[in-house]
């Protein structure tokens, strides 16, 4: 468990990094291995190794009180059939759409004031699909992302609202 109070920093050895202020809050690099990272709203645990997980206001609340949230997540993604040399250095093919990402897999935990916020899954149409289970304890939102349901395999981003 490791916990920040600065705004912007980075652990050069572990190779992540974050950013913690009152309306946007992410973590950044090889999470895996980094363990829980306690920003001041946001605990985050990543089972992905490498990503970068921003949780952001979406009014101009801070992220404890705000109604209206915006998780992004996001790791390695490439176009569909692209090509590379190989050694990976040089890029032979840009492929074509879509873009295949990585689903990002974390637990969350978000501290707010307000017990009933929900999640949902953003699909790549910007449509809320998918609600997540969330449970609300001592002050914080607990959930987890991952691999989606078939109507919705992998996301980018999260909904977070009353």
């Amino acid at each position: 468990m490791v916990k920040y109070n600065c705004e912007a920093g980075r652990n050069w050895q572990k190779g992540y990094g974050w950013i913690d202020t009152p309306r946007t809050q992410a973590v950044y690099g090889f999470l895996r291995d980094a363990g829980e990272l306690r920003l001041s709203s946001c605990r985050i645990q990543s089972s992905s190794e490498f990503a970068v997980i921003c949780m952001s206001s979406l009014s101009q609340q801070i992220i404890e009180e705000a109604e209206f949230l915006l998780l992004t997540a996001v790791g390695p993604c490439d176009n569909t059939e692209a090509q590379y040399s190989s050694d990976g250095r040089r890029q032979l093919s840009f492929g074509r759409a879509p873009v295949l990402i990585e689903p990002i897999a974390a637990d969350i935990a978000l501290r707010t004031r307000h017990p009933h916020l929900k999640v949902w899954v953003i699909s790549d149409h910007g449509e809320a699909v998918t609600r997540l289970p969330t449970r609300y304890r001592k002050g914080y939102l607990h959930f987890q992302i991952g691999p989606q349901p078939p109507c919705n395999p992998s996301t980018i981003y999260y909904l977070i609202r009353l």
